[in-house]
């Protein structure tokens, strides 16, 4: 597999599935501000842990940024996808 910013192609693909999935699952059991809490609901259970990791891991302000816009982008399309155009 080829790296893809430091991890592999399938764990980049696994982890934005993982927060589609998140996200689509919000907005579908609530209503009225679905995408906003369909949004946060990844970014607060992936991308908050996996920022403090990255910094309780020494790996540096910088990386646990990286991690944490990583998980935001992961939750966009979903979101975009379920917000009420409309």
């Amino acid at each position: 597999m080829r790296l893809v910013r430091g991890c592999t192609f399938l764990r980049a693909l696994v982890d934005g599935l993982t927060a589609s999935l998140v996200v689509l699952a919000l907005a579908w059991l609530t209503t009225g501000t679905a995408a906003s809490i369909a949004f946060a609901g990844p970014v607060v259970v992936f991308g908050v842990p996996a920022a403090a990791w990255q910094l309780l891991r020494h790996q540096g302000a910088v990386q646990s940024a990286r991690t944490f816009l990583a998980w935001v982008a992961a939750a966009l399309p979903a979101t975009l996808l379920t917000y009420p155009w409309l």
